[in-house]
């Protein structure tokens, strides 16, 4: 093996690349069948009325993929990193690791709008969030935004060559775009929440609905 130069590494890969030297990404389980319990538990135990059971698959879809999207960049990204001691020239591994990063963001973002509008569904209100979690989602809207509108920069006419570069790059501490980034850690804390919401919603919250019935079904006892 050998190692490009970082005009190579940064021209030709991302920016910032030939700094990408750590994995600092953190490994998330295999997601669980959540999924598959969602839809068995509307078919035999609790039926979720439309759009709630629409926007709970939708939501397990979404959460499903953004960490199964995560394992894969994370794979990539740490088999790069582990190459670099004998070269670089293997600097499109880390490319492919982008990739599955990016939609890792996005499936994650569209879980949240799904999640949040299923929150307003059942309780009438935008779930409340601490100021630092509403920033953090913020700042992974941004990232996405950069990816899915890319186009649109290409398509500008005043935009010049040199000013096209990849919209979204890792970082030994994050994932970055033009305008934000977001720690390897924050994004690794969202996706636990996300599947821990989805277990709720799939498994927990139908045991309940079930529990609440019986009693509500029990004799009055007059005492």
């Amino acid at each position: 093996m050998s190692n490009f130069s970082d005009y190579v590494m940064n021209g030709f890969g991302a920016p910032h690349l030939s700094e990408l030297t750590e994995c600092g990404a953190l490994e998330i389980d295999e997601p669980k069948n959540y999924l598959g319990s969602l839809v068995l538990n509307n078919l035999f135990t609790v039926r979720y009325p439309d759009p709630m059971k629409r926007l709970t698959v939708m939501f397990g879809r979404r959460s499903d993929d953004a960490v199964r999207q995560h394992r894969a960049g994370w794979e990539l990204l740490l088999s790069y990193i582990q190459r670099l001691p004998q070269g670089n020239d293997h600097f499109l591994v880390a490319l492919r690791a982008v990739t599955h990063f990016e939609h890792c963001i996005g499936s994650t973002c569209q879980a949240d709008a799904l999640f949040r509008r299923l929150i307003d569904l059942v309780d009438g209100r935008d779930p409340s969030e601490p100021p630092d979690s509403r920033d953090r989602e913020r700042r992974l809207r941004l990232i996405w935004n950069r990816a899915k509108h890319f186009d649109e920069d290409l398509k500008s006419p005043n935009i010049v060559a040199e000013d096209i570069t990849a919209p979204v790059w890792l970082t030994n501490t994050g994932i970055s775009a033009e305008r934000a980034t977001v720690t390897w850690i924050e994004l690794h804390s969202v996706l636990t929440a996300q599947q821990e919401a989805l277990k709720y919603v799939a498994e927990t919250l139908p045991n309940k609905i079930v529990e609440m019935r019986k009693v509500a079904e029990q004799p009055d006892v007059d005492t």
